[in-house]
């Protein structure tokens, strides 16, 4: 496809005093009317794409759909010659406060090629406070064009971090940060809210009491919760407290592993964490569990968390793309321990485990979202592509970019699916996804709150 930025995106929130703008899912206030003719839209409900039909938007949003003949006057009309439309995709885990650490250039230039390839809103899950509400709020007054930002600001955990979150401060400080008390939840969340964060995220050790109040505050104050349990293993919170407690959406293929464990090495898993600090660092145990890759599940534990899972209603992002890039790539022990071999043979089990929770979960009726815990497009489209090798529908992933993630937030009456009032955050494909996922690369155009981006 040849790709051309047509217009800039003409989109302006102003600010009063101190006043803070909430990312939508795209706004109004163009003044254009832009007809699509002969267009299949695909219906999230149905999950099906319709017989060929004409979109009006007017001002940002949809007006009207059908045949809309004769065609209003002054329209810019685009002949889709019957190709796919979907609404603008999500990618629900990425991190773009990295993406800062380069040239305001170099930002532009990613942020255009997410919406390049029709990714037109995201859930940022971590990341500093004011480096990542900047960036949303030029996105959202068109200094920068790019997709709508939803963030959650840094990742939250009690004292002390874990290893990973400490080096992650290192290179950019505040991506993560401690509560102790209740005051500090309280505080930290103020902050959030009054900084336009409309989600949250909990990461690694929490004490129960606390993270139900921290559950507790974060609805008072209108913000979505997202939790990544933390290392493969040893979970204060484990999946299956955090979904009893009303958690809404948990992250990475990972997060299930020590819930659905075989006997003996659930017992032994068990052990070792209710023996604290004085256990060790339990890096041995970990690896030779991942070793084990599939052969470490309890199959009747796995389909019972997946049936309380769907039950409760949580979405679920499994970043298959995350194990992918370190088999690739391989991580090494920062400091002595287990070879290299070891690891990557680890890594591998638990890329193995992460397909096959995510199979089953997706089998039992769990949402599952589209995420890819970076800062890149094609790790988005790489993602997809992954969870259809895993066995996710290519209807459930296309409902796992769109109409899934608007839901979750809140949103789906503005966006989410392409119908009659909701944002013009349109894209048009040349072939059919749902025949194969890989189509959603053969992106033929980009609308953006009614403005076409990219032909």
């Amino acid at each position: 496809m040849k790709r051309r930025l047509c217009r800039m995106l003409r989109l302006v929130f102003p600010f009063a005093g101190f006043a803070v703008f909430a990312p939508d899912c795209g706004a109004g206030g163009r003044e254009d009317l832009l007809l699509l003719e002969n267009v299949r839209v695909f219906a999230p409900t149905s999950g099906a794409f319709g017989e060929p039909l004409d979109i009006l938007i007017r001002e940002g949003r949809i007006e009207a759909l059908g045949d809309l003949e004769p065609p209003p006057e002054g329209a810019e009309r685009r002949d889709a010659g019957g190709r796919y439309a979907i609404a603008g995709l999500w990618d629900s885990h990425v991190h773009f406060s990295f993406l800062t650490l380069q040239s305001d250039a170099a930002v532009a230039s990613v942020l255009e090629a997410f919406l390049g390839n029709g990714i037109t809103c995201v859930r940022d899950v971590g990341g500093p406070l004011e480096v990542i509400a900047s960036l949303s709020q030029r996105v959202a007054r068109g200094e920068i064009a790019g997709p709508t930002i939803h963030f959650s600001g840094p990742l939250l955990s009690q004292p002390p971090l874990l290893d990973m979150l400490k080096n992650v401060n290192e290179m950019l400080p505040g991506s993560a940060a401690t509560v102790e008390s209740v005051a500090d939840v309280d505080a930290m969340l103020d902050r959030l809210a009054e900084q336009g964060a409309t989600l949250t995220k909990a990461i690694g050790r929490w004490d129960p009491a606390l993270f139900r109040y921290y559950l507790d505050a974060a609805e008072a104050r209108s913000l979505r919760v997202v939790l990544d349990p933390g290392a493969p293993l040893f979970h204060r919170i484990p999946v299956d407290l955090a979904l009893a407690l009303g958690v809404p959406s948990i992250e990475h293929a990972k997060a299930a592993w020590p819930v659905v464990l075989r006997d003996d090495l659930k017992r032994e898993h068990d052990a070792f964490l209710a023996a604290g600090d004085a256990a060790g660092s339990g890096e041995a145990l970990m690896l030779r569990i991942m070793s084990l890759g599939e052969e470490s599940l309890s199959p009747e534990r796995v389909a019972a968390l997946a049936g309380d899972w769907a039950h409760r209603g949580a979405c679920f992002c499994p970043t298959l793309v995350v194990a992918e890039s370190w088999l690739r790539q391989p991580l090494f022990p920062p400091a002595g321990g287990a070879s290299s071999e070891e690891w990557e043979r680890g890594t591998r089990g638990m890329r193995d485990v992460g397909v096959r929770l995510t199979r089953e979960l997706a089998a039992s009726g769990v949402r599952i979202l589209v995420g890819q815990d970076g800062a890149d497009p094609e790790g988005t489209l790489l993602e997809m592509e992954l969870l259809a090798q895993a066995g996710v529908s290519p209807v459930e992933i296309l409902r796992g970019a769109t109409s899934y993630p608007a839901a979750w937030l809140g949103l789906d009456e503005r966006c989410g699916s392409l119908e009659r009032g909701k944002a013009a955050d349109v894209v048009i494909l040349d072939r059919d996804p749902l025949e194969r996922i890989e189509n959603i690369r053969s992106v033929w155009l980009v609308v953006r709150n009614g403005a076409v981006l990219f032909d």
